[in-house]
């Protein structure tokens, strides 16, 4: 196995922990876009590699998008089969998080 590649799966089983522990603002950059123009964030190409495939992992990353106002990435996590209501490793779910933080078009999104 590459460096590169291990690198990557620390990377991604970071991510997975701080999603589970609802450590949503230190993974902002995870669900943004690249740099470079039409680059997928990286959480999206994780989930297109399938190397998300755990249903409480994709929740709380549902969560987290719509805590971010990332609605790019959650209306993705929904059209992969992510229901809006799941996630409450924080005891709190996508909508309740989006309607705190005052996301609204998460908010919008999550309701239609």
């Amino acid at each position: 196995m590459s460096s590169k590649h291990r690198s990557d799966d620390r990377h991604l089983q970071d991510a997975i922990g701080g999603l589970l522990r609802g450590d949503f603002s230190r993974l902002e950059a995870l669900f943004a876009p690249g740099v470079a123009p039409g680059q997928a964030p990286q959480i999206l190409k994780w989930l297109e590699a399938g190397r998300l495939q755990d249903p409480v992992v994709l929740a709380e990353a549902l969560t987290c998008a719509c805590f971010l106002g990332r609605v790019e990435v959650a209306a993705r996590l929904l059209a992969a089969g992510v229901p809006p209501s799941g996630g409450q490793g924080t005891g709190l779910n996508a909508l309740h998080w989006a309607a705190n933080r005052g996301q609204l078009e998460a908010v919008r999104l999550l309701l239609d």
